[in-house]
């Protein structure tokens, strides 16, 4: 499966993938909150099998990569729910010089799209601390309302965030 954007294409990630993404991936101390510190690129064989044993059951993981088949991040649908036909989304650009270029957007509109066209999905979540304000511009960016506060949810650097909840409705969503 390979969903085509302008700029990159999303498509199934290959163990050799997911080192490449734990070799690569650059923590932002202004925005993120979960530091990958400490990961060996040996875990992502173990992110691999995991991820393969619920794909497409209750996950769908994708890598974004360039046109020229370099691998810049993953982009899911996770914790999918069939019977209530929700999800909620992640997103994560391995560099942070490939970051606010327009590879997120562009991954999110095609596993939007996907889900709500393709998988049947009737609504979509994300989640992230309020520290994140790229991230909650690009939710907004994409049609997500700012659904909920979880008051200081998320701990880091010693000091406790808010975690920021956003959905978008099928019925909400433009192409």
């Amino acid at each position: 499966m390979k969903l085509h954007g302008k700029n990159i294409y999303v498509s199934a990630l290959e163990k050799e993938h997911c080192r490449e993404l734990y070799r690569i991936n650059e923590y932002d101390v202004d925005t993120e909150t979960d530091s990958p510190l400490g990961y060996a690129i040996s875990s992502a064989d173990e992110w691999f099998e995991e991820m393969q044993k619920s794909q497409h059951k209750s996950h769908l993981r994708l890598g974004v990569f360039k046109p020229n088949g370099e691998i810049i991040g993953d982009v899911a649908v996770q914790n999918i729910d069939w019977r209530n036909r929700h999800a909620s989304l992640g997103l994560g650009i391995a560099k942070v010089s490939d970051r606010h270029r327009g590879y997120g957007y562009e991954a999110m509109q095609l596993i939007i799209h996907h889900a709500f066209n393709h998988l049947g999905l009737n609504r979509l979540m994300a989640e992230t601390s309020s520290k994140n304000q790229p991230a909650q511009k690009l939710l907004i960016k994409l049609g997500f309302n700012h659904e909920g506060t979880l008051r200081k949810k998320i701990y880091a650097d010693g000091i406790f965030y808010d975690g920021l909840v956003y959905g978008l409705l099928k019925e909400e969503y433009k192409k």
